[in-house]
């Protein structure tokens, strides 16, 4: 668990460097580089539900 969180804290550091990039015109914009950060947005926020879910789950057991 612990690398897969650090996986994940990577990829989004990563596709937020990347966004820097192209929002100052330094990584040409492209229909692969959207998608690409798509996938990575949707990782990161799926990951962030499943953890938020079982901790919530977590503490709220009978």
């Amino acid at each position: 668990m612990r690398t897969y969180a650090i996986a994940v804290t990577l990829l989004i550091m990563v596709t937020l460097g990347v966004c820097v990039l192209v929002l100052a015109d330094l990584v040409p914009d492209s229909t692969g580089l959207r998608v690409a950060i798509c996938v990575a947005v949707l990782v990161a926020l799926a990951t962030l539900a499943t953890r938020i879910w079982v901790d919530v789950v977590l503490a709220t057991r009978d």
